[in-house]
């Protein structure tokens, strides 16, 4: 009688808990829309010796805390000449996490005296 007992309990306490689990709507799933991009510039890379134009792209400018957190995050695709500029106060070592990014990307490294370091 105990065993019938316990296993009944163990029986209502598994449907409960699974039958007050909300379940996650499609709408639920995608909470965060899209983001576009949103040109705030041009940028030039020069070639040191002749100043020519090596290649221009229309930038996204990042340069707060939520910008520069949120990247390229929730978008589909970038074109070629589309770039997200990060300003930040110094230099020092810097690394970049892709999260929610569903492109590859290229990162350039410039110094403060705007020469590509990397």
């Amino acid at each position: 009688m105990k065993k019938i007992l316990v296993s009944t309990a163990v029986l209502l306490t598994v449907i409960l808990y699974t039958g007050c689990k909300e379940k996650a709507s499609n709408e639920d799933i995608n909470l965060t829309k899209e983001i576009t991009f949103t040109k705030q510039g041009e940028l030039s890379l020069l070639k040191a010796e002749t100043d020519s134009v090596v290649a221009s792209f229309d930038i996204e400018i990042a340069d707060d805390e939520y910008k520069t957190q949120t990247g390229l995050m929730y978008r589909s695709s970038m074109e070629d000449n589309h770039a997200m500029l990060f300003i930040f106060p110094n230099e020092q070592m810097r690394s970049f996490y892709m999260k929610n990014t569903e492109f590859s990307l290229d990162i350039l490294y410039f110094d403060a005296n705007k020469k590509l370091i990397n």
